[in-house]
């Protein structure tokens, strides 16, 4: 170790000796400080780590010194993020374990002692399993199949109750483990099937929705692999609106992307998170004090450069011994199970963590909780009805109170009923209140997993009732239901569901046409995966590729649409046509069977 790098962990020994110091950091810098990221006193940074700055140029940042205590000074490279407004020290080569990393820059640094950031990089665990796939029990033959399109087969959803106060958009979800193919899947608001993307094999498909990218609506979701008990291993997709890829955006420094939140900022970053284990001393929640820990990792992630801009670890900040639950041999302890990540309107997070029954503001700079709401230690008195247990979906509403989804329970063990929950908090009076708490009926649902609330353009509640509850509901403010639906024939497990206005869509990829030939006759079967503005269906026909004459025309009735025809047509070919009568695509020729 240098003698000068021996000078700053002395001096700045109770932050590095200590991890819960991280959020006792007294000084948050002058105003033109420079936030920095892993913040001052984090106890387990990777050891891939990039050192992020944010509020300056790459120009302002030429002279950064990054120094291991161990490993001594890294060299790197200073990468700029894509608004300019940060850069990212990327170093040459790795960190070691358990070594104290000090940091300096030409510019005073948020949370520095005397002008030095130091935090230290995890130790691994000694021994730690594979991970466990979750298993997937299979699709039902029972699904719909398409002529046009055997290589769909979505589950189908149910309309069991619509009325003219519900909203009119799409319903949008990520479906898994149940009926039919997992995938991303927007049906109409009749419960028709307008676009499926199934996953690839042993992948699945979590939040699917509408979100805005660079000024543009794009659809994105997360794609990976489900492992026990909860977690994920996977990317960020996005897709624009004709359903062509626009980027993957995968987590930073060496971490995996986890399936609990892909959120897209009006920043053009991504809200990410990932799970690392760690060596923790696990005694403050009655575990070892040699035990393993689920460091939960949250990010920010600069989509057109890969770069992380931000990025907070619950280690650190979170005492284990605030967890719900208790430490389970042979499992690495998640005391926090971060599920949701809201940017607030001043940069703040609002983070949901289901293993400690509480949601957390956490400061977008120093990383410190600056509120909690539930949990063991409250900052806020909690009106009746009003503490949530393994709650999912924690969002700020546009009114300004916050809506969470409180499943009621734990794990597997079955607690009370879910429910829909919207809180109203009192930032001077320190107190929570339940606005409206909306509960399924007929059935009642319990939740052990999963689920959202999310509150639409019209005011009301739209509520996936998460895991195996394959119920959609849509509340009106006064807690009317509007619509509720049920995917079929026996439920699919869906994480989060959404609504959004969705028509007008032109796919890139062409119409695709069936033919098949009985009796003198030819039915003809034409579909458009994903496009919403065909009203009629063009059907051309005839004994040879290159001469087809015009045979019907035919009225959309739904995905596919079958048509029959007179004569044995040997090629067949169909054509989109809206409402006006303007071709709106062109089918490949077909040859009928």
């Amino acid at each position: 170790m240098s003698k000068r790098l021996g000078l700053v962990l002395s001096a700045t020994a109770a932050s590095v000796a200590l991890v819960v110091g991280l959020g006792s950091v007294a000084s948050q810098g002058a105003p033109d400080a420079v936030s920095i990221y892993p913040v001052q006193g984090t106890p387990t940074a990777s050891p891939t780590t990039q050192i992020s700055f944010r509020g300056a140029t790459s120009a302002d940042l030429n002279g950064v010194t990054v120094t291991g205590s161990t490993t001594g000074q890294h060299h790197g490279t200073l990468r700029a993020h894509s608004d300019g407004a940060g850069a990212s020290f990327v170093p040459d080569h790795p960190f070691s374990p358990g070594e104290t990393v000090a940091v300096t820059a030409p510019r005073p640094l948020v949370g520095a002692a005397s002008g030095i950031v130091t935090f230290r990089i995890l130790r691994p665990p000694l021994k730690h399993g594979k991970p466990q796939l979750l298993p997937d029990p299979g699709g039902s033959p029972r699904v719909p199949r398409y002529h046009s399109r055997p290589d769909l087969r979505p589950p189908t959803l149910g309309v069991l109750k619509k009325t003219a106060g519900a909203y009119p958009g799409g319903i949008f979800a990520g479906v898994k483990a149940g009926p039919g193919a997992d995938g991303a899947v927007i049906y109409d608001s009749n419960g028709g099937l307008v676009w499926f993307k199934p996953s690839p094999h042993h992948k699945s498909v979590f939040d699917f929705r509408v979100q805005r990218y660079d000024g543009r609506p794009v659809l994105t979701w997360w794609e990976g692999t489900a492992i026990f008990p909860g977690e994920g291993l996977g990317v960020g997709v996005i897709y624009d609106i004709s359903y062509r890829p626009v980027a993957i955006v995968h987590a930073g420094n060496g971490y995996v992307a986890d399936l609990h939140e892909f959120q897209i900022t009006p920043q053009n970053t991504a809200l990410i998170m990932a799970y690392r284990p760690v060596q923790w001393d696990l005694s403050p929640a009655h575990g070892s004090p040699r035990g393993i820990a689920l460091d939960n990792v949250l990010q920010e992630i600069d989509v057109k450069t890969g770069l992380v801009e931000r990025e907070w670890h619950s280690l650190g900040h979170v005492n284990v011994g605030d967890a719900a639950v208790k430490p389970v041999p042979n499992i690495p302890f998640d005391a926090f199970h971060a599920n949701s990540i809201e940017q607030e309107a001043d940069g703040n997070w609002l983070v949901s963590s289901r293993n400690s029954n509480a949601l957390y503001e956490v400061d977008r700079s120093t990383g410190q909780i600056l509120w909690r709401i539930g949990g063991k230690r409250s900052s806020f008195k909690m009106g009746r009805g009003a503490q949530t247990l393994g709650q999912h979906d924690a969002r700020r509403a546009p009114d300004g109170n916050i809506t969470v989804f409180d499943n009621g329970t734990f794990g597997i063990k079955v607690g009370r009923p879910s429910r829909a929950l919207e809180l109203s908090v009192d930032q001077q009076g320190k107190t929570v209140s339940v606005v409206h708490s909306f509960g399924h009926r007929n059935p009642t649902e319990r939740t052990f997993s999963q689920g959202s609330v999310r509150t639409l353009s019209n005011g009301n509640l739209l509520v996936g009732w998460g895991g195996a509850n394959a119920y959609i509901t849509e509340f009106s403010k006064s807690g009317q239901v509007v619509f509720d639906g049920l995917f079929h024939p026996t439920g699919d497990d869906t994480y989060r569901v959404f609504k959004f206005p969705w028509s007008g869509i032109v796919p890139a990829e062409p119409p695709r046409a069936a033919a098949a030939i009985s009796r003198g006759a030819t039915s003809v079967w034409a579909s458009w995966n994903g496009a919403t503005d065909v009203a009629t269906w063009r059907v051309f026909g005839g004994g040879a590729a290159g001469s087809l004459a015009q045979l019907a025309e035919t009225r959309r009735t739904g995905f596919e649409t079958g048509i029959r025809v007179r004569g044995s047509q040997k090629f067949v070919q169909v054509q989109a046509l809206d409402a006006s009568g303007k071709v709106l695509g062109t089918s490949a020729v077909t040859q009928a069977h």
